[in-house]
């Protein structure tokens, strides 16, 4: 059941990873340049916003799923 949950949560994570690079610009690199190019004219803004989401959701539910984790082990 745990290790079923822990993995949901990483699929999402990875689902928002995905997305995110979906809205990548094509032909040029860097992070300060995909940074500008994003934030300013992204062509798949509903796109972006829903990687942007997919990685909060998981990441968050994933820290307070392993933060009860540790907690009942080390309280139980």
């Amino acid at each position: 059941m745990q290790i079923g949950l822990t993995v949901i949560f990483l699929l999402v994570i990875l689902l928002g990873l995905w997305l995110l690079w979906q809205t990548r610009p094509i032909g040029r690199t860097g992070i300060f340049y995909y940074q500008r190019m994003v934030l300013r004219q992204s062509q798949r803004p509903f796109l972006f916003a829903l990687a942007l989401a997919s990685l909060a959701l998981g990441g968050i539910t994933l820290a307070l799923w392993g933060g009860a984790m540790i907690w009942m082990v080390w309280v139980l």
